[in-house]
């Protein structure tokens, strides 16, 4: 199984700022319970470079292994899911909007959506691997049709090399 998280939050947080009917956004406290129950049964969490490993068949896993994923790149992931993470010794990989993430880090605030910044993200590299989520192709056209839909192949292919090239620079 692969598990998918976005924007993590404290209860208190999600309510004071409106957050409750995003299916997007989940508790500290609800992610905190999924981490302790993949620990407390076992779980290995495999890297991405893993899992293809094991469907290449040049790896086994664990029989009870996840592999756990982030959309968008949220400073909340490093603020809330990094410490929890890395307590159990669990690996995930974020998949960084690259023209979001080159601005300076500003102080988390849970009021807003803040990007980890490439300046930043290696000190989060113990628990996290960083991928590809468009360089800045992460929204839609005049028609509402994701650009990654909508644009011709060869713009999206540069846009890719864009943000990977920002990637490979920092590791």
């Amino acid at each position: 199984p692969v598990l998918l998280y976005h924007h993590i939050l404290k209860e208190e947080e999600i309510k004071a700022n409106g957050w409750e009917n995003n299916e997007n956004v989940i508790s500290v406290e609800s992610f905190k319970e999924q981490m302790d129950y993949l620990h407390n049964n076992g779980y290995f969490t495999a890297t991405l470079d893993e899992l293809q490993g094991f469907i290449d068949g040049n790896i086994e896993l664990p029989k009870k292994t996840v592999v756990i994923t982030f959309d968008d790149g949220y400073l909340s992931n490093a603020i809330y899911a990094y410490p929890i993470m890395k307590e159990y010794g669990f690996k995930a990989t974020i998949f960084m909007r690259g023209g979001a993430s080159i601005l300076p880090q500003k102080a988390f605030d849970s009021k807003t959506l803040q990007v980890i910044s490439v300046s930043e993200s290696y000190k989060y590299i113990y628990v996290f691997e960083y991928g590809c989520h468009t360089y800045n192709l992460h929204s839609t056209d005049k028609n509402n049709i994701p650009l990654l839909l909508s644009l011709p192949k060869d713009k999206i292919i540069e846009d890719l090399k864009m943000n990977k090239e920002l990637f490979n620079t920092k590791y």
